[in-house]
This record gives C-alpha cells, structure tokens and sequence, in this order.
C-alpha cells in the first residue's frame, strides 16, 4: 500500500484574483524564455514549464491559508474583547485596533474548485 501526501490538487480560484493573474503572465513570459533549451515544446511543458505552474499555485495557495489563519485568530480575540469585564470605551479602542490589523489582512472569501492530478509535489525552491 502506497502512503503518504496524496494527489495535489489545483486550485482554481486564485485565478479569479486578478493580482495572482498578473503574476502567472510574467512568469509564464519568463518561462517562454526556456524553450529552446529543450528539444520540443512537450519536453518543455513536462520538465519545466508544468513543475513552475505547480509551484506557483502551491507557494501562492500557502499565503492564503496562512492568511485566512490570521484572521479566523482575530475573530477569537474579539470575541475575547467582548466578553471581557472593562468600560465599553476600552473595548472600543482595542476593537479599532484590531479592525486595522483586519482589513491589512482581510482578502474576499473564496470558494474552492480543486482539479485533480496524479502527480506528486515538485521541489519548490
């Protein structure tokens, strides 16, 4: 029996944001750059260009979950505020605060849409 991380799956939805959009077009125009140091455009596609994409979605999927984990951290702590005994200007202040660090985080809520492949992960360095 063969064990261990599975199949990675695509995810799709960071081609709705258009900044990630940007990011793949220079990239991919950089990676164009690489064909003719393989015999043809398949060789190309499989040994560089397909291992890139994957890192890329990989590396860039990584930052949305480390960011959607901060902030499901902040609601937490605000719920914590709230409960807590204290004047209600206090808890105003730290609420302030805390929306500030919110909306420097805060991205839309995005549903996924995962696309299967039987490959393993790459080396993504």
């Amino acid at each position: 029996m063969h064990r261990g991380r599975g199949r990675w799956r695509m995810n799709t939805t960071l081609l709705n944001d258009e900044p990630f959009r940007m990011k793949i077009w220079g990239a991919w125009n950089e990676w164009k750059q690489h064909i003719n140091r393989f015999p043809d455009i398949v060789h190309w596609w499989v040994q560089y260009a397909k291992q890139k994409v994957k890192c890329l979605f990989i590396n860039e999927g990584a930052e949305w979950n480390a960011d959607r984990r901060r902030m499901e951290d902040f609601y937490y702590v605000i719920y914590y505020v709230l409960r807590e005994p204290g004047q209600h200007a206090d808890k105003m202040l730290k609420l302030k605060r805390l929306k500030a660090k919110i909306v420097r985080l805060s991205s839309p809520y995005r549903q996924r849409l995962m696309v299967d492949t039987a490959e393993r992960r790459p080396d993504c360095r």
